[in-house]
C-alpha cells in the first residue's frame, strides 16, 4: 500500500467523522508527515489484531535446539512480529498463538506435569541471553532427536520505496487505525473515539 494512498484515505476517514459544519484545514496540519511517521507502528498493530488467514508469513530460519527434557527452542529472527504456526512431529495439533514469559501459563511450562504436551502443546516467546527465542513444550522426554515439521512467523512490516507491505484485505483496518492515531496526536479525542467503532466493525467483518 502506497503511503500517499494511506494518507489520502486517512484524510477521507477523518472528514467522515468530523462534526457537521466543522472542517479541517490540511494546509495547517501536516497530516502526510504524521501518517508517514506512524505507518510502521500502525501496520504492526494491524497485523497483531488480524486473523491469521490474512497475514503474510515466512519460515523461521535455523534448526530447533533441545533442552534435554522434551522441550526446546528455536532462535527468532530480528524482524519477528508474531507466531504464525509451529508444530513438532509428534504433536496432535499445531500452535498458532504464543504466550510470553510474563504470563501465568509460562510458569506451568517449567513443571513436567503441567506443561504443554503432544495433545495440547504450548509455545512461548522469550527474551534471554540468546536473544529472542521461541520455546516449545513438549514431546516425550525419551525422544532423543525430536523433529519440527512446521515453523513460520509473521515478519514486522516495513516501508520500502514509499510503500508499506500490508495485505490488501487489511488496508481499511490499517487506515482506521492510522486515522485514530493521527487524531489522538492532534488531541481530537471525540473523533478518535468515533473511529474506534469503525475499527471494531472492520475487525468483526474480518473475523467472519
Amino acid at each position: 500500500m502506497q503511503i500517499s494512498r494511506l494518507s489520502y484515505l486517512v484524510k477521507v476517514v477523518i472528514d467522515e467523522v468530523s462534526p457537521s459544519g466543522v472542517g479541517i484545514s490540511y494546509n495547517d496540519i501536516p497530516i502526510d508527515d504524521r501518517v508517514n511517521n506512524l505507518a510502521e507502528d500502525c501496520a504492526k498493530e494491524t497485523l497483531l489484531a488480524s486473523p491469521l488467514r490474512y497475514l503474510p508469513h515466512e519460515d523461521i530460519p535455523g534448526d530447533i535446539e533441545i533442552y534435554g527434557d522434551g522441550s526446546g527452542y528455536v532462535p527468532l529472527p530480528s524482524n519477528f512480529l508474531r507466531l504464525f504456526s509451529f508444530q513438532m512431529e509428534l504433536w496432535k495439533r499445531r500452535v498458532n498463538d504464543s504466550i510470553t514469559e510474563d504470563s501465568e501459563s509460562y510458569l506451568l511450562q517449567k513443571n513436567l506435569v503441567t506443561r504443554g504436551g503432544t495433545n495440547f502443546p504450548v509455545c512461548a516467546v522469550v527474551n534471554n541471553e540468546k536473544g529472542l527465542i521461541l520455546e516449545w513444550y513438549s514431546v516425550p522426554s525419551y525422544v532423543r532427536t525430536p523433529k519440527c515439521t512446521e515453523k513460520r512467523y509473521v515478519p514486522i512490516p516495513t516501508i520500502e520505496d514509499s510503500e508499506i507491505n500490508i495485505p490488501q484485505g487489511l488496508e481499511m483496518l490499517m487506515v482506521y487505525i492510522t486515522a485514530k492515531k493521527v487524531l489522538m496526536s492532534l488531541q481530537q479525542y471525540d473523533m478518535a473515539k468515533a473511529i474506534e467503532e469503525l475499527i471494531l466493525t472492520e475487525m468483526k467483518q474480518l473475523s467472519v
